[in-house]
């Protein structure tokens, strides 16, 4: 996750570190809390799909983050971008493919493995993705502009908090 394009890692533990065995199960937590906790993500959702329609991106955000992984690592085979972006690779392969079919992305062979393609950027590719980044960065930093820096960071700590242990926990049937 260390190079995904999402807040770090939060300080307290890292994504790969288990969670702690005293985490409080769910019907341990008040029942308003849950139900602001689980309004207030599924609007998150929501308020990323407006605000992807109403900018005009030059990318969707699904190929914004595939295009933002492959940039940063530069040479990583369809399996291993599905795992870093919790995908499948049917679903990986298409989005590839629509990258490449814009120019953004090439596959090469894999030196290791003959038998698999890494996928790397183009020159467009890296020029478009860091384009868009540049727009969403501006657009965070004037959303964020009224908060104090103590709330910014505290923001960001516990938004990363939560990324870490959603990510950590995708595979856990009872989460």
């Amino acid at each position: 996750m260390t190079a995904m394009p999402m807040p770090p890692p939060s300080a307290d533990r890292s994504p790969a570190e288990p969670l702690p065995a005293d985490t409080l199960p769910a019907d341990t937590l008040p029942a308003d809390t849950l139900d602001d906790l689980e309004r207030a993500l599924a609007f998150l959702g929501r308020i990323q799909e407006a605000s992807q329609r109403k900018r005009g991106y030059p990318l969707e955000r699904a190929l914004y983050l595939l295009l933002g992984r492959i940039v940063e690592s530069e040479g990583l085979t369809i399996s291993h971008l599905a795992q870093a972006l919790l995908l499948d690779e049917s679903t990986v392969t298409r989005q590839v493919a629509t990258l490449g079919q814009a120019g953004l992305v090439e596959k090469r062979p894999n030196p290791a493995d003959r038998r698999s393609l890494l996928v790397g950027a183009t020159a467009t590719g890296r020029d478009q993705h860091a384009a868009m980044r540049a727009l969403r960065l501006e657009r965070i930093g004037l959303l964020f502009a009224p908060w104090s820096e103590s709330d910014r960071e505290a923001f960001r700590h516990l938004l990363g908090r939560y990324i870490d242990d959603a990510t950590a926990r995708i595979n856990d049937p009872t989460v």
